[in-house]
């Protein structure tokens, strides 16, 4: 094992709506830290990049004719990633432990169960989170959402856990499901790297229109 200090990966979305109709993207997700930089190659947002700096700061790029950089408001980090099962601020976190609590909950023979509430005075838009870790293979496995109410309104999943030539295990599939619709989203890794070298400097609006 070493230090990452970056990663990159080459991602598919596939979406089904309420009619079933499925719509892909495909994208290159750079990571440094907290911020995530989304460059959209394929499907109906082609041209757009999106840049994650932390979960109430978000900004996305139109390409030309429009060719401008706006920034997300607050209230909309809630709504739907492409339409997607993630929201906006699903995409963002990366470190749990910066706005959730987090204790033992239980385990079993093969995960422990992680609860995270959140910290006072984040507005996080879910009252409990379920971490699902392995225990031969300590890594995340699943997430179960729950609101307000008690309600268990988003799962995470991933499968197909394979060795990406940089030498990093990494599933090739990850998903998020609604249980209560059965509405489903899946992302398929197609490429995954680490220790890019990645400079501060990407991941900046004004970075975003050196893009086109």
């Amino acid at each position: 094992d070493y230090l990452v200090r970056d990663r990159k990966g080459q991602f598919e979305l596939m979406v089904k709506d309420i009619r079933g109709k499925e719509k892909n993207y495909g994208f290159n997700i750079k990571q440094r830290g907290e911020q995530r930089l989304v460059v959209f190659q394929t499907g109906e947002a082609k041209g757009q990049a999106v840049l994650i700096q932390d979960p109430s700061r978000m900004y996305i790029y139109l390409p030309p004719p429009m060719n401008k950089v706006q920034s997300v408001a607050v209230g909309n980090m809630r709504q739907s990633f492409l339409g997607s099962d993630w929201s906006n601020a699903d995409m963002s976190v990366v470190d749990w432990s910066k706005y959730y609590d987090v204790a033992f909950e239980s385990e079993d023979a093969e995960f422990w169960y992680i609860a995270l509430t959140p910290k006072s005075g984040e507005e996080t838009g879910y009252a409990r989170l379920v971490h699902q870790i392995g225990k031969n293979d300590p890594r995340l496995y699943g997430t179960k959402y729950y609101d307000a109410k008690g309600e268990h309104v988003k799962t995470f999943w991933l499968k197909e856990i394979v060795d990406f030539p940089c030498g990093i295990k990494w599933p090739r599939y990850v998903g998020m499901t609604d249980p209560r619709t059965g509405h489903e989203s899946v992302m398929k890794i197609n490429d995954f790297k680490v220790n890019q070298g990645f400079k501060k400097s990407m991941f900046t609006p004004r970075y975003l229109k050196w893009l086109k």
